[in-house]
């Protein structure tokens, strides 16, 4: 995959409005829904344990990040880019971390192995440098995607179209009202032929009296 969708995809957010609040409204409420750890007991009501190690690491996953810090971004990444990403901070394959961090999805990509597997992950924190990350080191959360098993399918994408739109609306919108003061494309006609050097400051004039309306 192509990091730098993953990118795009995030970066609607910021540009669009609706995009930022349809996101932000899921992210909020999921970050603020309490979890517990239960255990599966055959043939009973699921047990809940008490200060479970998971609920105490993510009441502070790392010295950045709130709960609610994490829990959003991670929320909010999965619904623009179809991927949410978690590196564990932990000695081996089989240790408790000590760290939770989110990393987001235009900087991690999966590398599939030779066995239609999955070999590990390709980090690129920004500097020019890639870091491979074993299997065990990424928590992956992604949507399905029927093109792909690695990757998760951005709903962003069904929406391409509509979002590509609005932001050439706001571009034409923007140029209209800030250099023109609304003023709209018009024809000048003339009797006769104008030289050059007047019509040029025919043209200088009417953008000049619209900025200052």
């Amino acid at each position: 995959p192509d990091p730098s969708v993953y990118g795009n995809q995030a970066d609607l957010y910021r540009k669009l409005s609706w995009v930022l609040l349809a996101v932000d409204l899921t992210a909020a409420a999921g970050a603020l829904t309490p979890f517990d750890v239960k255990r599966i007991l055959s043939g009973k009501e699921p047990k809940d344990i008490p200060n479970h190690e998971f609920e105490l690491l993510l009441s502070r996953p790392n010295e950045l990040d709130s709960r609610y810090e994490f829990l959003y971004a991670t929320i909010a990444f999965f619904k623009l880019t179809g991927n949410a990403y978690w590196w564990l901070n932990k000695k081996d394959e089989y240790s408790v971390p000590d760290e939770m961090w989110f990393i987001p999805s235009q900087m991690i990509i999966p590398v599939p192995d030779e066995h239609m597997y999955l070999k590990g992950y390709m980090y690129s924190p920004g500097n020019g440098r890639e870091i491979f990350l074993e299997p065990h080191q990424i928590v992956h959360f992604k949507r399905f995607n029927p093109f792909s098993r690695f990757i998760g399918l951005s709903a962003i994408e069904a929406i391409a179209m509509v979002a590509n739109g609005d932001l050439g609306m706001q571009e034409w919108n923007t140029r209209l009202f800030k250099e023109n003061n609304a003023r709209l494309p018009g024809v000048l006609t003339f009797e006769q032929m104008i030289a050059d050097p007047q019509w040029a400051k025919i043209k200088d004039d009417t953008r000049e009296a619209a900025k200052k309306r």
